[in-house]
């Protein structure tokens, strides 16, 4: 039986969205790309490529949108630290707040990348969130 909360406070449930996929150590997972992204600061329409072979470094001045792809990022790959709200174009006017959306493409094991799309608060895609190197990279680089 639960305790009951002196300030009234309810649980939410936790879903496969909120949970870290464990490792597939016998896959090679790359993530190629990051597109479409929506409600998400105001980032801009464009493609985020990434290297296969070498280091991608996402660098610009205030306001250029690194942080917004770094929250998107860390969402989509299930990242431990999730403690950074999305927030929207502040430019926009006021109202119902929409979803942030992102579309990825990963390669798994070398194959042809294949298209995923992302919606914040709803499971990730298996192959994000399985990136082990990915999420440890953003929890030690990007949460600082």
């Amino acid at each position: 039986m639960a305790c009951p909360d002196a300030e009234k406070r309810v649980a939410n449930t936790l879903d496969a969205a909120y949970i870290v996929a464990p490792p597939d150590t016998g896959k090679l997972i790359q993530l190629t790309s990051l597109a479409n992204v929506l409600n998400v600061n105001a980032l801009a329409d464009q493609v985020l490529n990434f290297d296969q072979t070498g280091l991608t470094i996402i660098y610009g001045g205030n306001g250029s949108g690194k942080s917004g792809y770094s929250r998107a990022l860390k969402r989509a790959c299930r990242a431990r630290d999730q403690s950074e709200a999305i927030l929207q174009d502040a430019r926009l006017p006021s109202g119902p707040a929409k979803k942030a959306t992102a579309g990825f493409e990963v390669s798994v094991n070398g194959a042809a990348p294949q298209a995923h799309d992302w919606i914040d608060g709803e499971a990730a895609p298996e192959e994000l969130g399985r990136h082990r190197d990915f999420r440890r990279a953003l929890r030690s680089r990007l949460s600082r």
